[in-house]
């Protein structure tokens, strides 16, 4: 038969006579029958092979190379059944009720010829997701085969260019939520990294805010793919900012403070295209937004001088605040207000001990309130720096002092940081001039002095938290 152009047509076999025969060519490649493997193949249509006589040899591992292909492209045909099995397995694993679900979930059906890159992410999102929420993973999940599997699968739809921006953004934040607890998720960031910078200009802001939270979370697990990726995020996010809800904008801007040491030419970029959008939206940010955003202003203001320009209407959004406020968004508030308010009039008000505004006693006077029932590092970092923003505007806050000095004895004292423990130390010895807490700053001397600690290192503390410490919180993508 020939078609209108005049060429010869070979009729194409069934699938499943291809299927058929990539169990019998495998026994006939075996026989020392050339010319019969030659005609067998070329029926199958699988194109024309030459013999060995001086004219070369197709291999039987280019027969199944050719075999393999035609079988994956008829077992990842999208028929009818299959796109309900696609459409239902993403509705099991948005809907798992617990990471253990998940996982049973997930060892089911990572073998699935119709299991692809979407559910793929979408593991890998409601995983993290469940991480945030718990604050841990059941044991076993580092080491599941079932993981191990999606990773390398997520891997080859990655570098076959399968997986699009919204995606890689959605995995990208699930590697910064999941990399401590399931190291072998960092083995995605190289080619995450790569699939980014070719797609950032397809990004929404929020999957830009997203990926820069992330960056900021793994500058130091997977420095390079950090690297690699923020520049293409930097000329990007300046130009969607205008549409960045007030999550996003604190996200960048805290994101922006991680990674002022190791991009600063793109923090420099970002950061004063956040100062003009944030005061527009101050109104719709809720407290965690607002203390984000003056941690990362102290810590950016010598870097991006432009950033001071939100702290008038930041500040003027606190009043009133303190009561709706965790620990570590007081302890964040209140240091960005004390290295700020040299450059800000409207940060110093909230400081001043006669004013009726003060937001440090109020945030004083909760944290003396939740203390007896603090742990973690809203007990170790958040409550150490609440007390040296009240030793650094001279604020004597009686039940705050109480609270600590009673809390912190001589078993606990051990787990503060250093700067915490010489902190607290400059901060009682400035406050406590009756010496009313002699015996809580015997204890701290106490322990200075087990460490090794100087007096030097005491007086220090005063003005070496942003040297000597990082952010109190892991913040929300």
């Amino acid at each position: 038969m020939t078609n209108s152009c005049g060429s010869s047509r070979r009729p194409r076999p069934s699938r499943s006579l291809a299927r058929l025969a990539a169990c019998l060519l495998m026994v006939w490649l075996a026989w020392p029958c050339e010319r019969v493997h030659l005609a067998f193949i070329e029926g199958l249509g699988l194109g024309q092979v030459e013999s060995r006589n001086g004219r070369g040899w197709q291999t039987a591992t280019k027969v199944r190379e050719r075999l393999g292909s035609l079988s994956r492209k008829t077992s990842n045909s999208k028929t009818g059944d299959s796109k309900g099995q696609v459409k239902a397995l993403t509705t099991r694993i948005k809907e798992a009720r617990s990471a253990i679900e998940l996982m049973g979930i997930l060892d089911e059906t990572v073998d699935a010829p119709y299991f692809d890159y979407i559910h793929a992410a979408a593991v890998y999102h409601t995983l993290a997701t469940f991480r945030r929420m718990k604050g841990s993973l059941p044991s076993g999940c580092a080491e599941s085969t079932a993981l191990l599997k999606l990773n390398a699968l997520l891997q080859d739809f990655i570098k076959r260019s399968k997986v699009g921006p919204r995606e890689l953004g959605n995995v990208f934040w699930a590697v910064a939520v999941l990399f401590d607890a399931v190291p072998v998720v960092t083995q995605l960031s190289p080619d995450i990294a790569r699939g980014l910078s070719l797609q950032t200009h397809s990004m929404d802001p929020q999957a830009l805010s997203n990926c820069l939270w992330a960056a900021a979370h793994l500058k130091d697990a997977v420095p390079d793919d950090v690297l690699n990726i923020i520049p293409a995020l930097a000329i990007q996010i300046p130009e969607k900012v205008d549409d960045m809800i007030p999550q996003a904008l604190s996200n960048c801007l805290w994101a922006s403070a991680q990674l002022k040491d190791v991009a600063p030419d793109d923090v420099m970029r970002i950061v004063p295209a956040l100062a003009v959008q944030i005061p527009g939206k101050v109104d719709d940010m809720i407290p965690q937004h607002l203390s984000n955003c003056l941690w990362a202003s102290a810590h950016l203001k010598e870097v991006v001088p432009d950033v001071v320009k939100i702290l008038p209407a930041l500040s003027a959004k606190l009043p009133g605040k303190a009561d709706a406020m965790n620990p570590h968004e007081l302890a964040n508030s209140v240091h960005g207000l004390v290295v700020l308010q040299d450059s800000v009039p409207e940060a110093r008000e909230l400081l001043q001990t006669t004013s009726q505004t003060n937001f440090l006693k109020a945030a004083a006077s909760k944290v003396s309130d939740l203390l007896p029932n603090l742990s973690g590092n809203d007990l170790h970092l958040a409550v150490p720096l609440t007390v040296w923003a009240c030793g650094r505007t001279g604020l004597d806050f009686q039940p705050l002092l109480t609270a600590v000095a009673r809390r912190f004895g001589k078993t606990t004292l051990s787990t503060l940081s250093d700067w915490g423990l010489c902190a607290l130390t400059w901060s009682y010895q400035k406050l406590d001039l009756t010496m009313q807490f002699r015996d809580f700053q015997k204890a701290l001397r106490a322990e200075v002095a087990k460490r090794g600690l100087s007096e030097s290192d005491v007086e220090g503390s005063q003005t070496s938290y942003l040297e000597k410490t990082g952010q109190t919180e892991k913040q929300t993508g």
